[in-house]
């Protein structure tokens, strides 16, 4: 028996399907099914149950998840107490942007070059939503997220609320440069983020809204800005965007403006694999709040 196979049968503990467990430990699904079977034969009785469409865990397999996490949280916490012990904690940190964290990230990690310039840093671009999984697969140790994500295997740090300001049409009566009244919006097209994207921001949005006397009217949902700001240039609605987004807009087409009042808000948070607390990111999650601080206040 060994971490690998504890591992695998984490994986297949949890998601409860072996081609998703398969993906998630970068193994065939033959080759996991016969790690686990081989496990099961280690400790001498059957820990799962499965058929070709349904995988559920046995008494047996739910006591040993128990003591397998266990194990395996002990040691994570031993490399974690060795990286920090050693001369130098680590030598690489592997940074990922998500959708609309790259126009201020770049901002923090210069921060953070300058408290530890012995850390190379490599980073790299996140599809929209696959922050758990790039963290949770270790193809990254911390992602800059828009989304606070629901899930056990990851933890996230809230960084900062950012205030979402108005991105308008050039020439749209409400294109003016004193701040804007929410209620002024409802009868405009509105273009915003999905849910999926950014479900705590999105639903703060519609309620606001609805506390101000009206149901938006979301004409277009996208994640990616060329298209929304695309869509907001042409006439074809208004956008909630980032402040830090601003910059990114054909000022020549559109105009953003502040909201008067209550604000809806977008957070940034830090996602990282569940137990990675090493010094390293640890400093990072620092620098990057103070950093975020002058950027979205």
């Amino acid at each position: 028996m060994d971490l690998r196979s504890l591992m695998c049968f984490v994986a297949v503990a949890e998601e409860l399907n072996f081609r998703q467990a398969a993906d998630r430990v970068h193994l065939g699904q033959p080759g996991l099914s016969k790690v686990v079977a081989k496990l099961e034969r280690q400790v001498g009785v059957k820990l799962l149950d499965r058929s070709t469409t349904h995988v559920e865990l046995t008494p047996a397999g739910k006591a040993f998840l128990q003591h397998a996490r266990s194990i395996m949280a002990s040691m994570e916490a031993a490399v974690r107490v060795a990286n920090d012990a050693g001369p130098s904690p680590s030598s690489q940190l592997r940074v990922g942007l998500s959708e609309w964290t790259e126009q201020f990230v770049p901002q923090a990690l210069h921060a953070f070059r300058q408290v530890a310039p012995d850390i190379h840093l490599e980073v790299g671009q996140v599809e929209t939503g696959s922050a758990v999984a790039v963290v949770r697969d270790d193809r990254f140790d911390v992602v800059f997220s828009r989304s606070v994500p629901r899930d056990t295997r990851v933890d996230a740090e809230l960084l900062a609320h950012e205030a979402l300001v108005a991105a308008i049409p050039a020439g749209h009566p409400l294109a003016c440069p004193e701040p804007l009244d929410l209620a002024s919006l409802a009868n405009e097209p509105l273009v915003l983020y999905p849910r999926a994207f950014a479900p705590a921001s999105h639903d703060q949005i519609v309620d606001l809204c609805v506390r101000a006397g009206f149901q938006p009217y979301i004409a277009y949902e996208t994640v990616p800005l060329s298209p929304m700001a695309a869509l907001v240039a042409a006439g074809s609605g208004i956008a909630l965007v980032p402040e830090s987004i601003v910059p990114r807009f054909d000022a020549s087409l559109v105009v953003c403006r502040r909201f008067d009042g209550e604000a809806p808000t977008m957070p940034v948070v830090l996602v990282r694999r569940h137990g990675n607390d090493s010094a390293v990111v640890r400093r990072l999650s620092e620098v990057a709040s103070e950093a975020l601080a002058t950027v979205t206040n």
